[in-house]
């Protein structure tokens, strides 16, 4: 329906409800269908994740830039292209943006004795 609406390129946002491999591929093959262009912004959905070993690889990596956004937590952010059949293309590759947060104090400044990671994408 939305491409009654202009011959422009779409943007299709979404919350991570969506975040399925087989919603982008259908979208992607009707965009086609229609020859038009169609790019996506899906917030990702970490439910498997190995978020601990994905934090471990980032700490120790001496090239990950850490930004301190306040005492006792910081955050680093970084890109990885996927390989998702039948979704993007050469000229605008699938890829996914992550965002890792570390804290070691808790909102009312104690100490943690382990570091808790919130991983977005």
């Amino acid at each position: 329906m939305a491409c009654r609406l202009t011959s422009l390129p779409l943007l299709f946002r979404a919350d991570s409800g969506l975040c399925s491999l087989k919603i982008e591929q259908e979208m992607t093959a009707q965009a086609t269908a229609l020859n038009r262009e169609i790019a996506f912004i899906i917030k990702w959905n970490p439910r498997s994740a190995p978020i601990e070993s994905m934090a471990a690889r980032r700490v120790a990596d001496a090239g990950t830039v850490w930004t301190q956004l306040r005492e006792g937590k910081r955050e680093c952010i970084w890109s990885e292209m996927l390989d998702l059949q039948g979704v993007g293309s050469a000229a605008n590759p699938a890829r996914r943006i992550y965002r890792l947060t570390e804290r070691t104090l808790d909102k009312e400044g104690q100490v943690m004795l382990m570091a808790h990671y919130t991983l977005d994408g």
